[in-house]
């Protein structure tokens, strides 16, 4: 069974060594887990979590779910928008191996909601949703 920390950690490798989604960020720094705890917070952000469904068998790949949020301080929503399809060109349907051995099977971005601005506040926020098998 993997954990929820390695399944996190290859997830944000994977996502910081693709150059088009770095190039729309800037930097690969901006790609975190969402519970990072930093003094810094730059925008334009992508954010990721994921929760381990456990095999019932013990053998079998584990299921995984995935939010990815991409969050973007810009005065329209393109900014968010063009990440967030570069994430799903990504993943959609795509086998990978991240460098802590973790493989991913069977991804499938399962929803892109349109970017919506946090309320009070000029930060515009999509998540992206994955589920995934992994090994």
């Amino acid at each position: 069974m993997r954990t929820v920390d390695e399944v996190q950690i290859a997830l944000v490798e994977h996502l910081k060594a693709d150059v088009a989604l770095v190039a729309l960020l800037s930097t690969s720094s901006q790609i975190k887990e969402t519970q990072w705890q930093g003094a810094e917070f730059t925008y334009p952000a992508v954010r990721v979590e994921n929760d381990v469904l456990p095999s019932i068998d013990g053998c079998s790949p584990d299921g995984v779910e995935i939010t990815i949020y991409v969050l973007s301080e810009t005065k329209t929503s393109k900014q968010c928008s063009l990440i967030t399809a570069e994430i799903a060109k990504l993943l959609h349907c795509k086998t990978f191996t991240g460098t802590n051995t973790v493989k991913f099977l069977s991804v499938k971005v399962t929803r892109i909601p349109y970017p919506k601005q946090q309320e009070g506040q000029s930060i515009w926020q999509s998540p992206v949703q994955v589920t995934a098998q992994v090994f």
